[in-house]
This record gives structure tokens, C-alpha cells and sequence, in this order.
């Protein structure tokens, strides 16, 4: 968990989560029934820094004995592969094991130690996860909550209601800026087909923008961890909405704070992206006629032929097209040019940092 000071307050949420290795909610109850396992009369029965390696062998032995050779888990090793890799570790000491590791963590030639450091990897961030959700410490000493979770028997890979309302409810704590937002938006998102807006609120409204400084893709891979654990949780209708059984959230003071701010601006943005969806749609329209109609230069068709059928001014397109450009750009191929069989002395259009444009070619 980290926490953000911006304008508006502390804003507070998880970073770093990893696709697919966080995906399994059922992760944070096996490593607490594992590190609980660790401790008697208060103290640890092994060193600290043999924790990551123990834990290794022994998830690799649970879903050797207890996985089925079908079933297919995101986030979780492959049957197939935690077979081969618990037959090559299972007669190790923990030294032999660290040194195993070790060398695989520096060279992987052969094809059982890439699948060594994958499943490595992925416990890890396991443990990880546990640890930013406190359910154990930089001690490994686990905390009330997991030995709720490690005394609560069930099935090695589901949750009950029991483990699913607390692992929910420490979500919710440590996620709250970001996890809270995205349900309040999940009704609008199925209404309006807006993945992802949520995201716009938090940059406008909470005053948070590290968004604008990573990867799509990034923010993609964390919005689909946390909208894994919703479903994993059973949180929401098919529709969206919060389903009755944790309406207790409505009660938190963090859900207050965002939920008639958020839906105010959702609202808002829906009828900009309606209007902006619409004015795209009439842009390409204009242009596909244009090019049935021979009106182009090897498909670049003149911006303002454009701005004649649309029937808009100068402005208006200029804003269209930027905001085409930026929205459509990974999708489709857009390219501007200001180049001209005879003298036109008409104001260009600018695009991507002022660049005088005359014609657009939509590919």
C-alpha cells in the first residue's frame, strides 16, 4: 500500500500489482496458512531469509498433490509444470534449493530452469501481495487477519463467504482510491461501453496523474487484477452494481467521499465522449464520401472539403481532429500532410505539437 499526497487529501492504493501472478485471491491464503505454519510459542522456526525458498518447495508440493492435470488457473503454475518442477526439487535441502535458484536466477538455458524461475517468480509475488496488504510484516510475522485466514479450513482453490468478506474488506483498506472508484464505475461502463473511465475521474477529480505517465498497457494489466478480484469476490451484478451482501461498503467513509463526486462526473463525461463519438463518426463519413467521390490525392483528402460537408467552422474541426488523432490513433492509421499539387494559401490545421496539416489520409 502507498499513499499519495495530493491537493484533495491522501490518496491511497496498491502499486505494483502483477498480471497474472496476483490475479488468484486464493494466493493470500496460502501463504498465510504457510507463514502461521512458520511460528510457534511466538517464535520463527526457520531463518527469515529462507521463507521465499520454503514456501517455494512447499506451494510446488500442494499443487503437485492437489492440482488435477485440467484444470487451468490464471495466475497459478500450470499442473504439467509444477510436476516437472517438484520432481527436480523435491529431494533438495534448502541450501541445494538456494543454490538451485540462484543459478537460475543468473542463466536459464535449459527449458526446465525457465520454467524454474517462472514459478519462482510467481511465488514470490505472492508473498509480495501479502505483505502489502499487511497480512504479514517485514518479520513475516502474520498478523490477526491472516490467522484468520490460515485457521478457516476450505478447499485448496476456492474461498468461502467468510474468507472472501475479509479479504474484501482489506481490499478495500488498502486499495480504496482506486479499488472503490472502479465499482462505482462499473455501472456506467456496462451502460456506456466506457471501459475504464474511472481513470478519468481519479486524474481530474482526486488531483492524481501518474496515470498520463504510464503505459496503457500497464494500467490495463492492474485494471484487469482488480476487476478479477471483484468477480473472484462475487462483489457486483452482471449489470455492475454492488451486490447486496457487501452493501456495507456504502457505509465507509472512503465510498462517501467518491461516490457523488464520481457520479457527477461520469455523467459528464459520457455526454462529452456521446458528442465527441458522434462528431468522429460524421469526420469519417465526410472523408469516406470524399474518397468515393474522387475528391483525394492518393486517399489524402483536403481538410477543408471536409469542413464544407460537415458543415462546422475552422475551430471546431481543428478540435476534431486532434482529438481524433490522440483517440483513434492505436487503432487505426491516421496520417496528416501539408503538401499541395497548386498554391493554397488557406490556414492550415495543426496536429501533434502545432504541426501544419492540410489533408488526412485514414487507413
Amino acid at each position: 500500500m502507498v499513499e499519495y499526497k495530493t491537493s484533495k487529501g491522501k490518496f491511497v492504493c496498491l502499486e505494483g500489482l502483477h498480471r497474472p501472478f496476483n490475479i488468484p485471491l486464493c494466493q493470500l491464503v496460502w501463504v498465510c496458512k504457510f507463514i502461521v505454519s512458520l511460528w510457534k510459542d511466538e517464535q520463527l522456526t526457520c531463518m527469515a531469509s529462507e521463507i521465499n525458498y520454503r514456501f517455494f518447495k512447499s506451494h510446488l508440493k500442494d499443487l503437485h498433490h492437489k492440482m488435477k492435470s485440467e484444470k487451468k488457473i490464471e495466475g497459478v503454475i500450470q499442473k504439467d509444470n509444477a510436476d516437472l518442477i517438484y520432481e527436480r526439487i523435491k529431494k533438495l535441502n534448502i541450501k541445494e534449493l538456494k543454490e538451485l535458484i540462484s543459478k537460475v536466477l543468473l542463466s536459464r538455458k535449459e527449458k526446465v530452469d525457465r520454467k524454474i524461475y517462472s514459478a519462482y517468480k510467481n511465488t514470490s509475488y505472492y508473498i509480495t501481495l501479502a505483505k502489502k496488504l499487511d497480512l504479514i510484516n517485514e518479520r513475516y510475522y502474520p498478523s490477526e487477519r491472516a490467522k484468520s485466514l490460515a485457521r478457516h479450513k476450505t478447499t485448496f482453490f476456492y474461498l468461502d463467504s467468510f474468507q472472501k468478506d475479509l479479504i474484501f474488506r482489506i481490499l478495500v483498506e488498502k486499495d480504496k482510491d482506486m479499488l472503490i472508484p472502479l465499482i462505482i464505475s462499473l455501472p456506467f461502463e456496462q451502460n456506456e461501453k466506457a471501459p475504464r473511465i474511472y481513470l478519468k475521474y481519479i486524474e481530474k477529480c482526486c488531483d492524481v496523474t501518474f496515470f498520463k505517465y504510464i503505459t496503457k498497457s500497464q494500467t490495463s494489466n492492474y485494471d484487469k487484477v482488480r476487476l478479477s478480484w471483484i468477480k473472484q469476490l462475487g462483489a457486483v451484478s452482471k449489470r455492475g452494481y454492488l451486490l447486496k451482501k457487501y452493501e456495507w461498503l456504502k457505509n465507509e467513509e472512503a465510498f462517501a467521499e467518491h461516490n457523488e463526486n464520481e457520479r457527477k462526473f461520469l455523467k459528464q463525461i459520457v455526454r462529452n465522449e456521446e458528442k465527441m463519438n458522434k462528431a468522429f463518426k460524421q469526420f469519417e463519413r465526410s472523408y469516406h464520401t470524399l474518397v468515393s467521390e474522387g475528391k483525394h490525392d492518393a486517399l489524402f483528402v483536403n481538410l477543408y472539403d471536409i469542413m464544407s460537408l460537415m458543415h462546422c467552422s475552422y475551430n471546431t474541426l481543428n478540435k476534431i481532429i486532434v482529438q481524433y488523432y490522440e483517440q483513434k490513433k492505436e487503432e487505426k492509421i491516421v496520417l496528416f500532410t501539408n503538401l499541395v499539387q497548386s498554391i493554397d494559401k488557406r490556414r492550415r490545421f495543426y496536429v501533434k505539437n502545432q504541426v501544419p496539416v492540410l489533408k488526412v489520409k485514414i487507413i
